[in-house]
């Protein structure tokens, strides 16, 4: 699966590179990717839930020691996205979302996996692939920050 992932995004029009290898001869993320632009997005894949092995803090972390070295070699300008890919659908790992977009990372699940396979059959445009998912993490951040939880949202809300 997570071999597969670099040619997928590929596809779209990303430079991905795919770090591979087995998990305890390394500590890095599976891949990591370019956009047009150069907004590099640090990719994990699971083929379980999003909690599995702390996959979660990890690529947080991950991602932070690579924002660090972008502003420390002046490409501070570049943008960073963690993206945690699974072949699970969204509501196999709801109980995990919720951590997941408080610490800023994009969930790619079966249905978005559906869905980029799709675009694959017209032109590239990684660059608004990119801006469509940094939207979507900011949104549900500032969502938790402002109401504390989907939980207390849809209590809000009435659902």
């Amino acid at each position: 699966f997570e071999a597969a992932m670099p040619w997928l995004f590929w596809m779209l029009g990303f430079s991905p590179a795919y770090i591979g290898g087995p998990p305890r001869m390394r500590d890095a993320a599976d891949f990591v990717m370019s956009s047009p632009s150069g907004h590099v997005a640090v990719v994990e894949c699971t083929v379980g839930l999003l909690k599995d092995d702390g996959k979660l803090p990890k690529l947080h972390d991950r991602t932070q020691a690579v924002r660090r070295e972008l502003n420390n070699s002046g490409a501070q300008h570049l943008h960073v996205l963690p993206i945690i890919i699974t072949c699970k659908t969204r509501q196999e790992v709801r109980p995990d979302l919720e951590q997941a977009e408080k610490l800023g990372i994009y969930v790619i699940t079966k249905e978005r996996l559906d869905e980029l396979l799709l675009i694959t059959l017209s032109p590239p445009n990684a660059d608004k692939l990119y801006d469509e998912a940094e939207k979507a993490t900011m949104a549900a951040q500032e969502m938790y920050q402002k109401y504390g939880s989907a939980e207390a949202l849809s209590n809000l809300i009435g659902r």
